[in-house]
């Protein structure tokens, strides 16, 4: 239990030291866990070693010098997350990490945790001694003591345990005041995208709002973002016999009804949003690798996106399409695997399975994997790619002018080496 209890207390106690820095983020999770065991494992080790705990133990075995090679260990560990740290700029990180590795430390001080069942060492806490000195601040009355490393660094267990408990009442007392007072006017139901997940503090219905009992089911509602579709190839699907070469293209619609409850896929109802892949040839569809940009509105129920696949030979024609509710893309995680529904006159592998194709996929299915980011976030890639494509641009331009001349000076000196043999 004082494993789970170091693990729960250094992740909160990183996730709200986090919010000191900036208050938009919260860093917690694996991260702030593992520097918090850290600082608990050198906790225990220090008060391993300043017992000096090697003499009292019934085996005859030095942990002495085990115990400072994990010390260098935690050391290296930590120096690496200062360089993290510094070199990309990411101080709130660090000091979550900071404060987590500091709570467990604290953590140990606090509830002096049992080291061993007492059949090893001579009891459960062996670390806890009598005072070897009294002095400014030690008295009598409170005996036990603990050590730190070596007897130069000896505390009172008392002093200690209210050392700790000032941090924590300090980390608790801080978060509260940075909520209630210095960031009080931040919006409760605020929302960010983080790694295409809609991260926010509560996710409830609003009141005020005309049907209220139906509220809103994500403080997301209505917002506008950029639906990434990486279209990763379809399953048990060929083209029909001859038509291997002939061009497909892949069209990606936002739809506020249903369109696999119709046979014709409601390719005539108007879309709320639109966009298109590259045509590809109908060889090349099962290692097809597209990436289609939707622009889409955040819409927890009655919004649905349909892939419609078009032969373009010899004119534009629907063959295929599937549907999935944007709910359901928005919040999929990994690959998604739609069932394509044939239009008519569709011509492909519908009417049996693809040869060598297992019973479950006797459907042919369309591969797509979904993202979604805002739409500054978007600006700001494409601005990046532009900027990047501008300057391989003008780098090609100036190696082709290098080539040239190159050309040039040789077409120069070919022609003075036949001068000179004539």
């Amino acid at each position: 239990h004082n494993s789970t209890g170091v693990s729960l207390v250094s992740a909160a106690v990183g996730g709200m030291c986090s919010t000191w820095v900036k208050f938009s983020d919260v860093v917690a999770g694996a991260s702030a866990l593992g520097f918090g065991l850290s600082g608990a494992i050198v906790a225990l080790y220090a008060l391993y070693a300043g017992a000096d705990l090697d003499s009292t133990s019934s085996v005859q075995r030095s942990f002495k010098d085990w115990v400072w090679l994990r010390l260098i260990f935690v050391a290296f560990h930590i120096a690496m997350e200062f360089v993290r740290g510094m070199s990309q700029r990411d101080i709130a990180g660090l000091w979550a990490h900071t404060t987590a590795f500091i709570s467990g430390f604290a953590y140990v001080m606090y509830f002096l945790p049992p080291m061993g069942d007492g059949t090893l060492l001579s009891a459960e806490r062996p670390y806890v001694v009598a005072c070897a000195y009294d002095s400014s601040g030690f008295s009598s009355s409170a005996p036990e003591c603990v050590r730190l490393f070596s007897s130069m660094y000896e505390y009172q267990v008392s002093y200690v345990q209210r050392q700790a408990f000032l941090f924590f009442s300090t980390v608790i007392g801080w978060t509260v005041f940075n909520v209630a007072v210095l960031h009080r006017k931040v919006p409760a139901t605020g929302a960010v995208l983080l790694a295409g997940s809609e991260v926010s503090a509560v996710c409830c219905n609003r009141q005020g709002r005309p049907g209220g009992g139906d509220g809103l089911a994500s403080n997301m509602e209505s917002k506008e973002v950029i639906l990434w579709c990486e279209v990763l190839g379809t399953l048990a699907w060929r083209p029909a016999p001859g038509t291997e070469d002939a061009e497909r293209k892949l069209v990606a619609r936002c739809l506020n009804q249903d369109p696999s409850q119709s046979a014709g896929g409601l390719l005539d109802l108007p879309a709320e949003g639109e966009a298109q892949s590259n045509n590809v040839q109908g060889k090349d569809l099962l290692a097809w690798r597209e990436n289609i940009f939707l622009p889409v509105l955040f819409k927890q129920r009655g919004s649905f996106i349909q892939f419609v696949l078009y032969d373009l030979d010899p004119v534009k024609k629907p063959i295929a399409f599937a549907s999935i509710t944007l709910s359901q893309a928005l919040r999929s995680k990994g690959e998604q695997r739609m069932k394509l529904q044939p239009l008519e006159g569709a011509k492909g592998s519908w009417p049996k399975a693809a040869s060598g194709c297992l019973p479950w996929r006797l459907s042919p299915q369309i591969v797509v994997k979904f993202r979604y980011i805002e739409p500054q976030k978007a600006l700001e890639i494409k601005d990046t790619a532009k900027y990047r494509l501008q300057f391989m641009e003008e780098e090609i331009k100036k190696a082709e002018e290098q080539l040239d001349g190159l050309r040039k000076q040789k077409t120069i000196l070919d022609d003075q080496g036949e001068a000179g043999q004539s």
